[in-house]
């Protein structure tokens, strides 16, 4: 799919009620961009996003993961960091 198809899938997507069908787009984006990224930060993008949406989704440990990852792909963010601590000390 091209990324000005998938910018307006997502668009559409996150304008409609059906939270999960956005998840399950995410998660096939990020399978599309595995292994060619196609522009600068996608990757990251999409997990940043999938993590936000995963709260809202009330999908905790599944929004951490997603997190996780994106703090893997840029590790030198502070604001991640600190979103992610708030995620782990929400936890019971």
């Amino acid at each position: 799919m091209s990324f000005a198809a998938a910018d307006e899938l997502e668009a559409l997507l996150d304008a409609s009620d059906d939270r999960n069908a956005l998840a399950t787009f995410y998660y096939g984006r990020l399978e599309a961009v595995r292994e060619n990224e196609g522009r600068p930060g996608e990757r990251l993008r999409l997990w940043d996003h999938l993590g936000e949406l995963l709260i809202e989704l009330d999908r905790h440990d599944d929004a951490v993961v997603a997190f996780e990852v994106a703090l893997s792909l840029a590790p030198e963010n502070v604001e991640r960091r600190k979103r992610l601590a708030d995620l782990y000390t929400s936890d019971p």
